[in-house]
């Protein structure tokens, strides 16, 4: 038995030196849900449902949401205070110029505002969107090169 074992460990002090590995990882696309709202706007308890109905079935593991909060209707809307900076500058990244009078609920996919502001797209329509942007080729490559045959491991990764 012990012998077996010596000769298993040559056997892969041998085979080591000469590996070596390359291999090319198709990206999964992502896809990036921003949803916009306030805890006394009307339209958002329906749109949060259908992202929330987007999001629990199957087939859209690679959907991503954040939630941002307005200041308004309700200025003292405590998930807007809580990080008011970090919402403040989502929002002004989409509409520097009008806001407030920038509607909401407002749901963007991959930056894309989804129906329009204040009125964002129904549950079929929302899949759609995302259906459309998982349909589209990510843009990118990863390639990753990796030599064990040396004392050293050089890896070479390629975007």
């Amino acid at each position: 038995m012990n012998k077996l074992i010596i000769y298993c460990f040559i056997y892969l002090l041998l085979l080591l030196p000469t590996f070596s590995y390359s291999e090319t990882v198709k990206s999964n696309k992502i896809i990036l849900i921003e949803s916009f709202s306030n805890v006394n706007c009307v339209g958002c308890g329906e749109s949060n449902e259908n992202i929330h109905q987007l999001l629990t079935t199957p087939g859209y593991e690679n959907v991503a949401l954040i939630n941002y909060a307005t200041n308004w209707p309700a200025a003292d809307d405590p998930h807007f205070t809580a990080s008011a900076s970090d919402n403040w500058n989502r929002l002004t990244f989409y509409q520097p110029t009008h806001l407030p009078t920038w509607g909401i609920p407002t749901v963007t996919v991959d930056g894309i505002v989804s129906g329009t502001a204040g009125a964002p797209l129904d549950l079929a329509g929302l899949t759609a969107l995302i259906d459309q942007q998982l349909a589209e080729t990510p843009g990118f490559t990863i390639d990753i090169d990796a030599d064990f045959s040396g004392n050293e491991i050089p890896v070479t990764v390629t975007l």
